[in-house]
């Protein structure tokens, strides 16, 4: 009886066999406890990438509207730039990029006017891409589906017709402007203000990505007018040739008020008689000094284009390869440029375009391959279109203005100044 009431006690108090017992109550639970931690990290890693993919492909897609085989194969090919086939399948297929309506608040796919595209990526069973889990398997889910969609409107050539300034890397300007409806900025890389600035509803502050934004401190209706965009340098490409053209015998591509020449000259000083509505071709600088009044010119050099400073100008063009210079306190355009209904003053370079301080420009168009550079304290800016390949930047003044059905332009495509305007909406 003493023997067996011992070995019970040894038996009782025999714990081996709980660990094993723990072990298999606990190992479920942990199992699922890294599904939740990998697998679902994994799969909001993979919804992430999908919704840039789908985001690029709908901005892609919109610059190719209305034509809806343009518009399926630009989404096709930037899906595949940013989300490469998963075994042989794609993210995206055609018939996931859509045509329609926006609204302001709704895609309606088909409807018209046809502005927008919506995208849809996706790692689906469907699309024989889903996204393989790893320990979720444990608990019977061996596969997530996931899909993300974007929509990209087209704007229909309504904005920007008081003026504004496009650069292919940044736009800096300082403080203490006041930009009106309709204006805009564009900074592929970004924009980058000061402070005490107020920008009016139905102006725009755009860039390719929120993130290349920056500013100071007190500045008014900035959120409103904040959007991703994408937009198409025109003036800096047509450089070139108006260069080419005025360089050639023929005046036919200069503005109206160009009726003479060409004249062929060696230099430009300022002393030099200038003829009304003659185009000069400058073999070396034209530096047209101080203290003057100058209208009804074009001039194409080899080399720098200089003003001084205290010029009045209107109706000009100036095109070279090198720099146009510009000095301080210069009237710069027709104060009756908004009832002309077209830019009168036309800057074209190569290289940078660089103004002093103390400037006031009306109705002026400027295209550059480099930079250009306003200088400080900006007497005033109204009805001005610049683009430049390189940043712009400019100091503070007290209004960017305009005129409100734009101004035409001699050089540039039909939708000028306005151009395309891109900015995803959902």
């Amino acid at each position: 009886m003493v023997g067996l009431t011992k070995n019970l006690k040894q038996l009782m108090q025999d714990t081996s066999g709980a660990v094993i017992v723990l072990v298999a109550v606990a190992l479920p639970t942990f199992l699922l406890m890294l599904a939740f931690v990998i697998d679902i990290g994994l799969v909001r890693l993979t919804g992430h990438r999908l919704q840039i993919t789908a985001s690029a492909a709908a901005l892609a897609g919109a610059s190719q509207l209305p034509d809806n085989d343009d518009v399926r194969s630009e989404a096709l090919l930037y899906s595949a730039k940013n989300y490469p086939n998963i075994d042989g399948h794609p993210v995206l297929k055609a018939a996931d990029v859509e045509t329609g309506n926006w609204d302001g608040s709704v895609f309606v796919e088909g409807a018209s006017p046809k502005n927008a595209v919506r995208a849809t990526a996706r790692r689906t069973a469907v699309n024989q891409n889903p996204l393989q889990s790893i320990f979720a398997i444990f608990a019977g889910i061996s596969e997530f589906e996931i899909s993300r969609s974007a929509v990209a409107e087209i704007e229909p050539g309504n904005g920007c017709n008081s003026g504004g300034f496009f650069s292919g890397r940044e736009v800096l300007s300082g403080s203490d402007n006041n930009y009106i409806e309709n204006f805009c900025l564009y900074g592929d890389d970004g924009v980058k203000i000061g402070s005490d600035n107020e920008v009016a509803a139905g102006a725009i502050i755009a860039m390719h990505d929120f993130s290349g934004f920056q500013q100071g401190g007190n500045n008014g209706g900035v959120e409103d007018a904040l959007m991703e965009a994408e937009y198409d340098l025109v003036l800096p490409g047509l450089v070139a040739g108006i260069i080419a053209d005025m360089k050639s015998s023929s005046i036919t591509n200069m503005p109206d008020f160009i009726t003479e020449g060409p004249v062929y000259i060696n230099e430009i000083t300022d002393s030099t008689p200038l003829s009304p509505n003659t185009l000069y071709i400058v073999k070396k600088v034209a530096d047209l000094g101080s203290n003057r009044v100058i209208s009804d010119i074009a001039i194409v050099a080899k080399k720098e284009v200089k003003v001084g400073s205290d010029v009045t100008l209107s109706n000009v063009v100036f095109a070279t390869p090198k720099k146009i210079l510009f000095g301080s306190n210069n009237d710069i355009g027709s104060v009756n440029y908004c009832s002309e209904g077209a830019y009168n003053i036309y800057l074209f370079s190569n290289s940078n375009i660089e103004f002093g301080s103390d400037n006031y420009f009306r109705g002026v168009q400027m295209g550059t391959k480099k930079e250009l550079k306003l200088g400080s304290d900006v007497a005033g800016m109204e009805g001005v279109h610049a683009e430049a390949k390189r940043n712009i930047e400019y100091g503070s003044a007290d209004t960017y203005g305009g005129c409100d059905e734009g101004l035409e332009s001699v050089f540039g495509t039909s939708e000028f100044p306005v151009g395309l305007m891109l900015a995803l909406v959902k």
